[in-house]
């Protein structure tokens, strides 16, 4: 009986151990506005935002400059902005 009752002790310590991230959905946001030099809001502005191991995400900004990209996962991102 107590060798059954270290395994379920042993058992329990491995699952509390266990990464939680694993299970936890990718919950990162990255948002702000757009401007021009002069401080200005710029709508309509092609948003690319790259990370090395994903696909590219892309939007334009809304008519007052604002854009929001979310669920990222954590890492490093590079934010691209093209406006024609």
């Amino acid at each position: 009986m107590r060798d059954r009752s270290l395994i379920w002790i042993a058992l329990l310590g491995l699952s509390l151990c266990a990464p939680q991230s694993a299970q936890t959905p990718p919950a990162g946001i990255v948002r702000g506005t757009v401007r021009d030099a002069t401080g200005l809001v710029v709508g309509g502005v092609q948003l690319t935002l790259r990370r090395a191991s994903s696909p590219p995400r892309r939007m334009r900004s809304g008519p007052d400059g604002g854009f929001e990209f979310r669920a990222l996962a954590d890492g490093a991102y590079t934010l691209e902005a093209a406006h024609k």
